[in-house]
């Protein structure tokens, strides 16, 4: 069964020319219209995108216009659109599927947050890792020039 719920730019949203049918609405601009007529609820809910799309299996025609909806735009369609049986197990569907998205986005981010921690502690050991690097090679030219002063020395008392 296709995914009803696709990740548009990490946000899960639902093209409403996918849903009109399982709706219970013969036709998409049928379900358009619960939207237009109460366009200012959709609108106080984030923004609302128009998506103009070429129909499918078409040598021509105009654009399909489908409004995109997040998952609050359809909690608030679900409220205002008819219920039928077939409607509700859409429904149902469509809520699991965008809660499956949220959740899977969210193990991203956590991945995400992981991998950078992982990352500093990387960089972090890296400087440490640097700085004692250069504290051997400080103690290692004092240690050498302890060396040859004791050479020196050592040299001197032979000599006489």
């Amino acid at each position: 069964m296709a995914e009803i719920v696709t990740l548009v730019n990490e946000t899960p949203l639902v093209s409403t020319f996918n849903l009109f049918k399982g709706m219970g609405y013969k036709e998409h601009r049928k379900l358009k219209e619960v939207i237009n007529s109460n366009i200012e609820a959709f609108n106080d809910l984030g923004f609302l995108p128009l998506e103009k799309t070429k129909p499918i299996n078409s040598s021509g025609g105009r654009p399909i216009e489908s409004y995109m909806l997040n998952e609050d735009h359809f909690v608030l369609l679900v409220i205002l659109a008819k219920n039928t049986p077939e409607s509700v197990q859409l429904k149902i569907r469509v809520s699991k599927e965008f809660k499956r998205l949220k959740n899977g986005s969210l193990s991203l981010d956590k991945r995400v947050t992981s991998i950078s921690k992982k990352l500093d502690n990387v960089k972090e050991a890296g400087k440490l890792w640097s700085e004692l690097g250069r504290e051997i090679n400080r103690d290692k030219k004092l240690a050498l020039l302890e060396s040859k002063k004791l050479l020196e020395d050592v040299q001197l008392k032979l000599d006489y």
